[in-house]
C-alpha cells in the first residue's frame, strides 16, 4: 500500500489557502434580460411608433435613445425577449399589425393621386411584410410528356401510373444505382 500521509508543510499550505465554495443555487453566466431592462414605457413607444408605420429598426432606435442603452444590448435583448417573454412577443405582433395597417391605409389614400407610385409602394409592402407577386407553380410535366400522354385512353393512363408506382416501390428496396 502507498503512503497517503501528507507532509506537515503541505498540510499547513492547504490550511492557509482560502477555500472557495461554489454556490449551486445561482445559475452560471450573465443574468437573463427581461422587460425590466427596457425603458418603463417600452410598450407605449413600440405601439405608438407602429401606428405611424415605423419599422422594427426605428422602434429599437427609439427605445435605445430613450434609455441610453447601447445598440448591442438592445439588439440582443430584443431577440431574447421575443423568444422568452410572451408580453413582449404579443406587443411586437400587435405592432406589426398596426404598422401594416398604416401602410395599407397610406396606399389606399394615395391610390387616385397622379403622383402615387404604386410599384414603389408594392415593393415596400413586399419587403416589409412578405407580400409577393403571383407565383407560377411548376408541376413537373413538360409539353413533350403531355403530348405523349394526351393520346392515351383513361385505362392506359391508369396502367402507366400503376407501372410507375410499382417501379418506384421496387427501386426503394434495391441498392443505390440498381435498376429493376
Amino acid at each position: 500500500m502507498e503512503n497517503t500521509t501528507v507532509s506537515k508543510s503541505a498540510q499547513t499550505d492547504l490550511e492557509l489557502r482560502p477555500h472557495k465554495k461554489y454556490n449551486y443555487t445561482m445559475k452560471p453566466g450573465r443574468p437573463s434580460k427581461t422587460t425590466a431592462d427596457l425603458p418603463k414605457n417600452w410598450k407605449n413607444i413600440m405601439l405608438r411608433m407602429s401606428r405611424r408605420g415605423a419599422s422594427e429598426i426605428q422602434i429599437r432606435a427609439a427605445i435605445l435613445s430613450s434609455n441610453g442603452l447601447t445598440y448591442d444590448s438592445v439588439r440582443n435583448t430584443w431577440y431574447k425577449l421575443q423568444e422568452k417573454d410572451s408580453e413582449f412577443r404579443e406587443a411586437i405582433m400587435l405592432g406589426k399589425i398596426f404598422c401594416e395597417a398604416w401602410w395599407i391605409e397610406k396606399g389606399q389614400k394615395k391610390l387616385n393621386s397622379k403622383y402615387f407610385q404604386g410599384y414603389t409602394w408594392f415593393n415596400n409592402m413586399k419587403n416589409r411584410f412578405g407580400w409577393h407577386d403571383k407565383t407560377e407553380i411548376e408541376h413537373g410535366i413538360t409539353d413533350e410528356t403531355f403530348d405523349k400522354l394526351k393520346s392515351l385512353t383513361p385505362a392506359e393512363v391508369d396502367k402507366k401510373i400503376l407501372e410507375y408506382t410499382e417501379i418506384n416501390r421496387i427501386k426503394n428496396f434495391l441498392p443505390n444505382g440498381s435498376n429493376p
